[in-house]
């Protein structure tokens, strides 16, 4: 069993993102394992540097010995593809394949790297800004198959599924479509 045990960002309520060390408890609910990532990662000015930073969404123990966990970089883009500003602001989505004995990160992905900002399906409203940056992506949960893996994504309705090296092989895209009246 895993436990996620940190802080929520400023938006957290409307963003979803944390701040967190992950605790692992055997059957027992006794705890073998306390995994503290510092993955380096960069903060809004309006939000702390925090020691501990896997995010909410995942922290799924393989059968490896190793555990995924999802992150957030505060990274500057060029928004100009879904009408913001050049020198915008985003969280990329980012994920890490951890050994969870050592800590030490195996693998990591960033969604900035692999796909086009103009992907999501989220209006980019206010958000964009140093102080407010543009969710574009939002990585809902991460699975190991096969080599690679399987990435959700909440703001592009995607999944998409990885090689070993990060590539996408393919994606599945959810369209929702609202009946008229």
């Amino acid at each position: 069993m895993t436990l996620w045990n940190g802080t929520g960002s400023a938006n957290f309520l409307l963003l979803g993102h944390g701040y967190s060390k992950i605790q692992i408890f055997d059957n027992t609910y006794t705890e073998i394992y306390s995994i503290c990532p510092d993955f380096d990662l960069n903060f809004p000015p309006n939000i702390p540097r925090f020691e501990c930073q896997a995010d909410i969404h995942e922290s799924y123990v393989t059968e490896r010995g190793s555990i995924i966990l999802s992150a957030y970089n505060y990274t500057q883009a060029d928004l100009t593809s879904v009408g913001g500003p050049a020198d915008g602001w985003i969280y990329d989505g980012l994920f890490f394949y951890v050994d969870i004995k050592t800590q030490k990160i195996l693998f990591s992905w960033s969604a900035a790297a692999h796909v086009p900002i103009n992907s999501t399906k989220l209006p980019l409203g206010g958000a964009g800004t140093a102080d407010n940056p543009f969710d574009f992506f939002n990585i809902n949960s991460i699975q190991p198959v096969g080599n690679g893996y399987l990435v959700n994504s909440r703001h592009v309705w995607t999944v998409y599924k990885l090689d070993s090296k990060g590539k996408i092989e393919w994606e599945f895209e959810v369209r929702y479509f609202m009946p008229s009246n």
